[in-house]
């Protein structure tokens, strides 16, 4: 009984040294941990914020800068216009090789091939001699004679010495007039008329021949009887 009594004193103080044991700060001594000086791949990296937007300053160009930039206007500028001026000597040269050609083209078309014989220069030489002894028979005539003669006396003799080449030039005109419907027109009506009139010489030349050798023959005849009456 007393040792109950006892037991049920000592719980109470028991039970208060023990809360004070607890709540009571301890010492405790221990060793420093040596701090390691790498650092680990797995520690997190401090988040940096972004860096605020600066404002956009206003540039202005160099000296260097804006002599490039007339440089390159100017190069470019020549070239355009070196381009040009090659394009214009191209079409030049053309068009001179064109009429050279077609100039060498005539000429050797109005050339009378070499197996008819006929020689150009000699003819040439005759003509003009034909058209001065034109001009000279009919300097004291009227200015229509003397203009008009020696252009037609010309005309036949380079139609009787040199007929090929005055066809050939003849056939040059008629081509160059037919890009021209009135000329052609008008030269085709003068032809016309040319070659009526000279239908008309020919045939009154053969009726004077005609005429002629009659009358030669009957004057023969009649010299004849008037030979044997003898």
């Amino acid at each position: 009984m007393a040792f109950l009594l006892r037991r049920r004193q000592f719980l109470p103080i028991a039970a208060s040294a023990a809360i004070l044991m607890i709540l009571k700060p301890q010492t405790v001594y221990a060793e420093e941990l040596p701090i390691s000086r790498k650092r680990s791949i797995y520690d997190d990296m401090p988040v940096q914020a972004p860096p605020a937007p600066s404002k956009p300053e206003s540039v202005q160009p160099t000296p260097t800068d804006r002599l490039a930039s007339q440089i390159c206007t100017a190069r470019l500028y020549i070239n355009e216009n070196y381009s040009h001026l090659q394009q214009s000597l191209n079409l030049s040269l053309n068009h001179y090789l064109h009429l050279e050609h077609s100039v060498t083209d005539t000429l050797a078309s109005l050339k009378p091939p070499r197996e008819s014989g006929e020689q150009v220069l000699p003819g040439l030489v005759y003509t003009a001699v034909a058209a001065m002894s034109g001009s000279i028979l009919t300097r004291r005539r009227a200015w229509p004679i003397r203009i008009l003669t020696p252009v037609v006396v010309a005309t036949g003799a380079a139609w009787w010495f040199i007929p090929i080449t005055m066809r050939n030039i003849s056939g040059l005109a008629w081509e160059w007039e037919k890009k021209v419907p009135a000329v052609a027109e008008k030269h085709l009506e003068v032809r016309g008329k040319v070659e009526e009139g000279i239908m008309e010489v020919r045939n009154a030349v053969e009726v004077s021949r005609k005429k002629v050798d009659e009358g030669v023959r009957e004057a023969r005849e009649v010299v004849e009887g008037w030979v044997k009456k003898q």
